[in-house]
């Protein structure tokens, strides 16, 4: 009998489950044979630690002009002004008579005849007089000081600061805002060409983007979700479901991506459908809608930009499945950018592995090779999916190529008493007590990671009644793992992916061993799409590193791996966990004793070896792309 959580409105909570019948000891050396780890082997380019320019580089100075000193308490304004222009007129001489002292020629000769890409100068009519030159003008003047604004090399900048009226020549100081939040920070950790994000949104999309959560470190949970911008632009999701209403706000973006109805499958036979935007069962069925919006709705949804192409299902059946199957592989299936997603599934005796499960594996390997990522549930009997003791194994679930999905318990429903007119509300949490597999959904070695298994959905039904309230089932964690599958692909565009190397990929970006209920030796990995750092609401943390808001400790203390600043030399090592925030942390750089291996408990690699999710040193994307540990090597 099929089982559900439905959660709507104030009323009520009935529990019916979503899916349909649906040691060797280590030596180490001693602390004077070791070095520090330096920030160079961070992502990209490290910010500069005092805000300067980097050496070398050219760039926008601030010089200060003393307009004082030459002058006496009875000259006038004109000849403070001539003093001024003196500076300017020298500044301008010497900048065109050295410019082989900066480093990109091409880009003074831009802004000095205002061609310049970035600007729009020629179009703006500016509502200070800053004279003729582009290359040094005044932005400022008070008490005798004027502030010239100049585009030099770090070179000539030296030469002007010798120039008796100038009384310093420095670089422009970078600021930001007081946002919590860094978006290079976020950029730099997730390997995204740029960050959107969705504030205070629903809590099955905020634990989506950050580690963690461990209320002894964060004051005020972060309620942002942070994506990738491409957010699943250009990737078709395909949902094989029981129906579909796209009429609703949440499908509106049809000017970013299409959302529409495929075809009907009924007694395994191939139909068009009457109407792209509603299509449904016979008997109709909301399941479709709340998943479809679950993935990639725009407001709820994990990839919304995403194209959506629903499949009806009239009847849920091997036949009408294997008939689905078949056509999406030979009709829709674009190589490396398709998506399917399957919420069902169904317990068989182990020895019942008919010709029915083996045309359809078949069909599934199929997929997988023609560049498809196939995701589906694990089911919500809270039974192991290939169960030697009752017999019994989970298809597709157990399938080998398929990213099975299972569930966690994100609102905490088995150890909170709640009232549910505040539960029906809620988009943060208190404790770090809600990672634990949800007790319905089912566990194994098939089932490759963790999601939410309760969600906040908003849909129009079959009968265009609007709905929104939270819904529960691994028919959720699916769509959601499946919509992250669609943000990386929009985002890493030059990978084959398929379901293999997709598994692969979510698993390394996954937090790993947090989850609690599930046993000892199967995959223990939750949903994450790259961004770790967990930040505070409130900006206020009592901790440091990754799951403190990447804070830093004070001078001559280490972040240790449990994420508290320390002076204990014990800790402060890389074999230790000790954490690498900035180039001024006092982590010790053990080299591994065990060749190849890496991470917490063996220490770092050689120099110029990232450190792989699975903490083994090498240099291939592999190991030094997503999951790479940056405490332990490099990383790009």
């Amino acid at each position: 009998m099929a089982k559900l959580i439905n959660f709507y409105y104030l009323i009520s909570i009935v529990i019916i489950l979503t899916n349909t019948i649906y040691a060797k000891t280590i030596e180490i050396k001693e602390y004077d044979e070791v070095e520090f780890i330096y920030k160079d082997k961070k992502w990209g380019k490290p910010k500069n630690e005092t805000n300067t320019l980097t050496k070398g580089d050219d760039g926008y100075y601030m010089v200060f002009v003393n307009t004082t000193d030459q002058m006496s308490s009875h000259q006038k304004r004109d000849e403070k002004d001539n003093v001024l222009n003196f500076v300017i007129n020298k500044i301008q001489e010497l900048i065109l008579d050295n410019k082989d002292t900066y480093e990109d020629i091409s880009k003074l000769e831009a802004i000095e005849n205002d061609t310049e890409e970035d600007l729009e100068k020629r179009e703006t009519k500016y509502l200070v007089d800053y004279g003729d030159s582009n290359l040094v003008y005044p932005i400022s003047s008070v008490n005798g000081r004027t502030v010239l604004y100049a585009y030099l090399s770090e070179e000539l900048a030296g030469i002007i600061e010798k120039i008796p009226e100038v009384t310093s020549c420095m670089p422009n100081y970078p600021f930001e805002y007081d946002t919590y939040y860094k978006l290079n920070e976020i950029k730099q950790e997730a390997q995204w060409d740029d960050v959107d994000i969705r504030y205070n949104t629903d809590l099955h999309l905020s634990l989506l983007s950050q580690g963690k959560f461990e209320e002894d470190l964060i004051h005020q949970y972060d309620t942002n979700y942070y994506f990738p911008k491409s957010g699943g632009k250009d990737i078709n999701m395909i949902f094989l479901d029981s129906g579909f209403n796209f009429r609703s706000g949440d499908f509106a973006n049809t000017h970013q991506r299409t959302v529409k109805c495929a075809f009907n499958v009924t007694n395994g036979k191939i139909a068009p459908v009457y109407d792209e935007k509603y299509c449904h069962a016979s008997i109709p069925n909301d399941h479709g809608s709340r998943v479809s919006d679950c993935a990639a709705g725009y407001e709820h949804g994990i990839a919304n930009k995403a194209n959506i192409i629903g499949v009806v299902l009239n009847e849920l059946n091997s036949a009408n499945i294997i008939a689905a199957y078949q056509y999406v592989l030979d009709n829709l299936l674009v190589p490396h950018k398709t998506v399917i997603n399957c919420s069902f599934g169904e317990p068989f005796p182990k020895d019942m592995y008919n010709e029915a499960m083996i045309h359809s594996e078949d069909l599934i390997n199929k997929i997988n090779d023609n560049g498809g990522v196939m995701v589906v549930s694990s089911g919500n009997n809270g039974y192991n999916v290939n169960d030697d003791v009752n017999n019994n194994i989970y298809y597709p679930c157990a399938f080998k190529n398929t990213l099975c999905v299972g569930g966690i318990d994100n609102y905490d429903l088995e150890s909170v008493n709640f009232d549910l007119a505040n539960y029906r509300r809620t988009n943060v949490i208190s404790s770090s007590s809600i990672y634990k597999r949800f007790q319905y959904s089912n566990y194994g070695k098939e089932v490759s990671v963790y999601a939410p298994f309760f969600v906040r959905v908003a849909f129009l039904d079959s009968e265009n009644n609007y709905i929104d309230g939270i819904d529960g089932g691994t028919s959720y964690s699916s769509p959601i793992v499946a919509g992250i599958a669609a943000t990386i692909m929009s985002e890493n565009p030059d990978i084959k992916f398929n379901t293999s190397i997709m598994t692969k990929y979510i698993t390394r970006l996954s937090e790993k061993n947090i989850i609690k209920n599930i046993d000892k030796g199967f995959p223990n990995a939750f949903i994450n799409n790259g961004k770790h750092v967990v930040y505070s609401d409130d900006n206020l943390y009592n901790g440091c590193g990754i799951r403190a808001g990447n804070q830093k400790c004070p001078h001559n203390k280490c972040c240790s791996a449990d994420n508290k600043c320390t002076n204990d030399q014990n800790l402060c090592r890389s074999d230790k966990g000790c954490q690498v925030i900035s180039s001024l942390d006092t982590c010790k750089n053990i080299p591994s004793p065990v060749e190849g291996r890496c991470g917490n408990g063996f220490g770092s690699c050689p120099f110029g070896y990232c450190c792989s999710s699975e903490g083994v040193c090498g240099k291939s994307t592999s190991f030094c792309g997503a999951g790479c540990q940056i405490n332990y090597g490099s990383c790009y």
